[in-house]
């Protein structure tokens, strides 16, 4: 019998930040979710992760486009989209006194179905894999781990 080691498979759930991340370029862009790609989330889930869309595009009639290019002037990727992505969890907490239990499950589920599958060729998701050596040495990833 193989006996899993807890430091071989380490892994932590960005994708609800992530998906949060998709959802508001979509909605600015009335486009469907599953047309955004390629956003990366940095850091830990607070207020001090960043949303970075510098590599996101979206599929349009057109042609693949970059999200950047699809603003006219990035003053809302660069305020209220980052602040709505970093603090939407508090203010779905704030709004029902209670999480989005909803959210966390679906995230997790498209954390795991990536993570076994893969992502559609040319696509990327936010997830980390750490050993649990590596995650003690950098604190700030192991708080992003053990949220």
């Amino acid at each position: 019998m193989s006996v899993l080691k807890t430091t071989d498979n380490i892994t932590c759930l960005t994708r609800l930040d992530h998906n949060r991340a998709l959802s508001q370029i979509s909605e600015r862009l009335n486009v469907h979710v599953n047309d955004v790609k390629n956003v990366i989330i940095w850091g830990n889930y607070s207020s001090t992760q960043y949303p970075d869309v510098n590599h996101a595009t979206v599929s349009t009639d057109k042609g693949t486009k970059s999200v950047q290019k699809l603003f006219d002037n990035d003053q809302w990727l660069n305020t209220e989209f980052v602040t709505t992505v970093q603090q939407r969890g508090a203010t779905i907490i704030k709004a029902r006194k209670n999480s989005s239990a909803f959210s966390g499950a679906s995230s997790a589920c498209d954390h795991i179905r990536d993570w076994v599958l893969g992502t559609p060729k040319g696509t990327w998701v936010s997830k980390m894999n750490e050993t649990a050596e590596e995650l003690i040495e950098e604190k700030s990833l192991a708080c992003l781990c053990l949220n």
